[in-house]
């Protein structure tokens, strides 16, 4: 009887393992793909097309959210050298070689733009410089009395032929004659430094001929 008793236990047990074993093998099997054997490689960063993203995808993600694209403008850079040419500087600075180059401070767009001309044996020389600002009638004279307020040491200009609504300024070695073109569709702004233009007299003649233009 003991006998059997044992056997009938070691049988249970036996059963009772077998089952266990089986059940595990079915877990794993369920657990899917393992990511260390998978033979299929995830995608770079390069190789996702990110313009034929669905919206609200992950891919759309990288994509700027400005349709402008970083487009700064439309339209070309107001044109400065019909104003100031590179011969009219030459002669009014009396050096054959310039370097030429934008003023600071303000980007160049289709309302604005300036350029400065300088020795190019002399890049410490400030030299004889242009900013041009593109208006409608209208608002002109508004905008030359906006400009007197923002430049220092301001003063009407000492010339019978003037534009009206024109002023100087000087500050810091530099002269500055601002005017508005004969037709008011641009105002100017004509600086040079003191060591170039002694008086305001070679200031005046050109701004009055670049006015003309």
């Amino acid at each position: 009887m003991y006998s059997s008793f044992k056997i009938l236990l070691l049988a249970s047990l036996l059963f009772f393992v077998a089952c266990t074993d089986k059940s595990d093998a079915e877990e794993s099997a369920d657990v899917g793909v393992d990511v260390g054997e998978s033979s299929q490689e995830m995608p770079s960063v390069e190789s996702i097309n990110f313009e034929g993203a669905e919206p609200g995808s992950p891919a759309r993600t990288h994509i700027a959210s400005s349709s402008r694209r970083g487009v700064v403008s439309a339209n070309a850079p107001l044109e400065t050298t019909a104003f100031l040419p590179t011969e009219d500087a030459t002669a009014f600075l009396g050096t054959e070689s310039l370097s030429s180059s934008s003023l600071a401070g303000q980007s160049a767009s289709e309302n604005y733009n300036s350029i400065r001309y300088a020795p190019a044996d002399e890049p410490e020389t400030f030299g004889l410089a242009l900013q041009i600002w593109k208006h409608d009638e209208a608002s002109t004279s508004e905008r030359l009395e906006d400009l007197r307020s923002q430049f220092l040491s301001v003063d009407d200009p000492r010339h019978s032929d003037a534009p009206e609504g024109s002023f100087t300024s000087r500050r810091a070695g530099i002269r500055t004659f601002v005017f508005p073109a004969e037709d008011h569709s641009h105002i100017f702004a004509l600086s040079c430094d003191t060591t170039t233009c002694l008086d305001w007299t070679d200031l005046y003649e050109m701004g009055i001929d670049i006015a003309s233009r």
